[in-house]
């Protein structure tokens, strides 16, 4: 055996080792597989993303896949993804408090880089800043992948399980298909691919890029919010979501994956992304659908039955027959322009009705509250007027959707505030519920 295939069996080999002689040592908690899943994924895809513009720290050139070493890619995932969270668990069991397994996992995995990268010289060239690179992905990757780990298993800190998954599947999404175009050692060749576009094109490659994602997004958020759960089935919702995006189609997610996908198509000219768009749609309308249709059967009875014939899977309605959810608005009706967006708001969108901001229960409000009588959730300034618009028909839901985009909400936020639809009382807005 040649001494570079030996080092690429060793940085393979080594991880699985470590995480089998793990697993076989006691009963995991409930929940543990899919932490591991999750971080497992979080780790194979941001990798994926991150390592070109890690060029200045190592370089993995040979039988490389977007700069990336197949070997050491996984042996990383292996590594960080699975052992590194079977060894917080273990010592967790073992009587340490979770911070201090915690930092101790952190310890011995940083210290397994910082000793075994250098003695794989055929797979990975190291520059001579690269313990800063690997503090980096540290940083970006590793850590976050642990602490997604531990948080589902803990079933908590909802909001962080959520952002972090949304944006490994929104990494497996992009990265999935570059890496079946090309095996290229960075992302130069795929650059090459879309330079044939002009710039009217581009503007309208974007365009519908956001436009296809914001049903995806728009339902993960209303995972987390609403139903109190994630989007994928290891840790699913508590609750049927029916409302927000859900009122409007079943399946929002998988439309945004397959238009995306389809866009990619037509961006890079590449047939790749298609075959993926119809893979992933014939798996949806299949075995997806039964397995989705037993589980929320069973879980949820009639409530999903009666939904389910009040709703379609692809095709959003344009006025959906489910009724929007009762609702009342906080308004400030001391202030002018807030009165009047709460009159307008009231009279155009259905099922709102409108409260004094004076008899808001927890504290003085700085901006407009929206309140879901059923749910009892609250949302604040724009993103409280973006579930106004969800009350009707499909247009002012798309406007609603890209209102409530992480960033833009904020940008949306100090907009309305310039133009005197703040309340100038300095203490805090009360949080979310």
């Amino acid at each position: 055996m040649t001494i570079p295939l030996l080092q690429e069996s060793g940085i393979l080999y080594g991880p699985i080792l470590i995480s089998s002689l793990l697993f076989l040592m006691g009963p995991l908690p409930q929940k543990a597989l899919a932490g591991l899943c999750f971080s497992f994924l979080t780790v194979l895809s941001m990798t994926i993303l991150i390592n070109p513009f890690m060029a200045w720290a190592w370089d993995m050139k040979r039988n490389s896949l977007f700069g990336l070493h197949p070997a050491a890619w996984i042996g990383w995932a292996i590594l960080w993804g699975i052992a590194a969270p079977l060894t917080l668990t273990r010592l967790a069991q073992n009587l340490l408090s979770v911070p201090l397994s915690f930092g101790t996992t952190i310890l011995i995995f940083a210290s397994l880089d910082f000793i075994f990268m250098p003695l794989f010289p055929q797979v990975i060239q190291l520059d001579s800043r690269w313990i800063i690179g690997d503090l980096i992905t540290l940083l970006l990757i590793f850590i976050p992948a642990l602490l997604l780990f531990h948080t589902t298993v803990a079933r908590t800190h909802l909001s962080y399980r959520a952002l972090v998954i949304a944006g490994t599947f929104t990494s497996l999404l992009f990265a999935l298909p570059l890496i079946l175009i090309s095996s290229a050692q960075d992302y130069s060749q795929i650059a090459q691919m879309i330079e044939h576009l002009n710039p009217a094109q581009r503007t309208g490659i974007w365009i519908a890029t956001i436009t296809g994602a914001l049903p995806g997004c728009a339902a993960a958020s209303e995972f987390y919010r609403q139903g109190k759960g994630t989007p994928v089935p290891f840790d699913p919702p508590t609750h049927l979501v029916t409302s927000g995006v859900y009122r409007y189609l079943r399946n929002p997610m998988q439309l945004s994956i397959t238009s995306l996908l389809i866009i990619q198509a037509i961006a890079l000219q590449r047939q790749e992304p298609l075959i993926l768009a119809l893979i992933g749609f014939c798996y949806s309308i299949g075995l997806a659908k039964w397995s989705e249709h037993e589980d929320l059967k069973k879980r949820f009875g009639n409530t999903w039955a009666n939904y389910q014939k009040k709703s379609r899977s692809w095709i959003p309605y344009w006025n959906p027959p489910l009724p929007a959810p009762q609702a009342v608005i906080f308004v400030d009706q001391t202030c002018q322009n807030c009165s009047a967006l709460g009159e307008w708001t009231s009279n155009s969108f259905p099922n709102i009705k409108i409260k004094p901001a004076n008899q808001y229960e927890y504290g003085k409000l700085l901006r407009l509250c929206y309140r879901d009588l059923n749910t009892k959730e609250e949302w604040y300034g724009t993103s409280a007027l973006a579930r106004c618009f969800m009350h009707k028909h499909l247009g002012w839901a798309f406007i609603a959707w890209f209102m409530l985009l992480p960033g833009f909400s904020w940008l949306l936020n100090q907009c309305f505030d310039v133009s005197g639809l703040r309340n100038d009382n300095k203490q805090k807005e009360p949080l979310i519920k």
